[in-house]
């Protein structure tokens, strides 16, 4: 009997695509035909703490963000899956409303991923039996811990925002000295790279006169904040690993993505931790999934 050539001229004709999108709170990040795209989102988008807050500038930006990337939607050739990886701690209502736009975007079979999820999947391709993941973003952050038979996340009160937003009052108090936001993480993740050998030539405005100074400053002028930092970082991770959870899976291996202080504070539970360099490392393992 002569074969149907049907399948045969229904992957020629529709074109099916693939695209990964990672929504951390201040941005986008997508692969889409191998390319990897980070997208800043700006003031009106739609979008906070990587949640749709309004329908209509979500969908936009969404579409916008396509755009850029080339990908073609509303296509009846075309045959697009959007993977969308999301905070953990969204809520069932939340995912419905995401599903629902990257739908109404133009994606014909949409798939939720939650980070926990990318994260146990990145661990477990490492032969990593057991473990705890942490993850640091611009305006979400969450801890969590696996097993083979268990697995818990936990959401934690500290962020690149809140840690940014710290050094800047501290500068304005103690040194009046006023920095940018920009120059601010600058000298958070130098805290985190450099520790006590901490030594920086910071640009920034005097408090007293407006005048624009640029100095140095040595780990002595920063002691006060970096204790202050160790301290909030170190409150979060007590309360996890008090958790019943921790305690009856006790993890042996950690990894950190997004914060180089977080790291330095790591130590304390784990000398070397391993250190995911952005969430495009956790997007291409989606196959793994």
């Amino acid at each position: 009997m002569r074969k149907s050539l049907i399948p045969r001229l229904s992957l020629s004709i529709f074109k099916q695509e693939q695209v990964l999108f990672w929504l951390n709170g201040q941005s986008i990040l997508v692969i889409a035909e191998k390319k990897r795209k980070q997208h800043d989102l700006v003031v009106d988008t739609g979008f906070i703490e990587g949640k749709v807050a309004d329908f209509d500038k979500a969908l936009a930006t969404i579409a916008k963000v396509s755009k850029k990337n080339l990908i073609v939607l509303k296509n009846p050739f075309r045959i697009n899956k959007a993977i969308v990886f999301i905070p953990t701690n969204s809520s069932p209502v939340e995912k419905t409303v995401m599903a629902r736009l990257f739908r109404r975007a133009g994606f014909s079979n949409v798939e939720l991923r939650n980070y926990s999820t990318s994260f146990q999947a990145f661990l477990i391709k490492q032969d990593y039996e057991k473990g705890v993941f942490v993850y640091i973003g611009q305006e979400i952050s969450e801890i969590g811990v696996f097993s083979a038979e268990a697995q818990q996340s936990f959401v934690i009160y500290y962020s690149l925002n809140e840690a940014r937003t710290e050094v800047v009052n501290f500068f304005r108090e103690k040194h009046l000295f006023e920095i940018s936001h920009e120059v601010a993480l600058n000298i958070y993740q130098e805290l985190g790279k450099q520790g006590k050998k901490f030594s920086l030539v910071v640009r920034g405005r005097s408090s007293r006169n407006k005048e624009i100074l640029t100095t140095s400053f040595s780990f002595k002028d920063v002691e006060p904040l970096f204790s202050f930092l160790q301290k909030k970082v170190f409150k979060e991770l007590d309360s996890v690993i008090q958790n019943n959870s921790f305690r009856l899976i006790q993890p042996e291996k950690w990894v950190i993505l997004g914060d180089d202080f977080f790291q330095l504070c790591l130590k304390s539970y784990q000398e070397k931790p391993l250190r995911l360099k952005s969430e495009f490392d956790l997007m291409q393992g989606i196959e793994w999934l």
